[in-house]
């Protein structure tokens, strides 16, 4: 063990943390999982559809999981979204149907109503070969997400129980024997 209090997913899959994941909410009552995970280290990252999860960890990769929870949004129906295509080329958002992205007919522009999900996932990607930006930053793929129900009231974001913090997902991913 090192000096830092993180642990290190050295030499482990992408696939096994994958795996990990896939178990610990499947104990935790889910029946399964909403679309593929994404579990992409270093660059990999960057694609923001990568589903391999194939690769093995290196001590310097950082680590983007993408499995349909994260972080949250105040009020989504008086938030202006922003977008900068070349470090975020998706939305930031998209309407959710019973089978996560089965809302293709609906158009971007309805506005948002009371009943309606939607997810909140504003990202940043971050190409290997990007000089405009420093080099410690290249090949960074980042991005949140959550699940959010608009109401009357205050929006009820129904990704708020998710596991999101270093500590915890390190703690389950620690708790299995890789």
């Amino acid at each position: 063990m090192s000096d830092n209090p993180h642990m290190h997913l050295t030499g482990i899959s992408e696939h096994a943390v994958s795996a990990i994941l896939e178990y610990s909410s499947r104990m935790s009552g889910a029946e399964h999982a909403a679309f593929p995970p994404v579990v992409a280290g270093g660059a990999r990252a960057t694609h923001i559809h990568y589903v391999a999860n194939n690769q093995i960890l290196n001590p310097e990769d950082m680590l983007l999981v993408d499995s349909g929870e994260l972080a949250v949004l105040k009020d989504v129906r008086h938030t202006q979204l922003l977008k900068a295509y070349r470090l975020c080329p998706h939305h930031v958002s998209h309407y959710l149907g019973l089978d996560v992205h089965d809302a293709p007919l609906v158009r971007r522009r309805v506005p948002v109503r009371t009943g309606m999900i939607v997810t909140v996932e504003p990202g940043i990607y971050i190409r290997p070969d990007d000089e405009s930006v420093p080099p410690e930053f290249r090949g960074v793929g980042i991005r949140i997400e959550d699940d959010v129900l608009i109401t009357d009231g205050e929006p009820l974001i129904l990704t708020d129980a998710c596991v999101r913090e270093v500590d915890d997902i390190e703690a389950i991913v620690g708790k299995q024997s890789i």
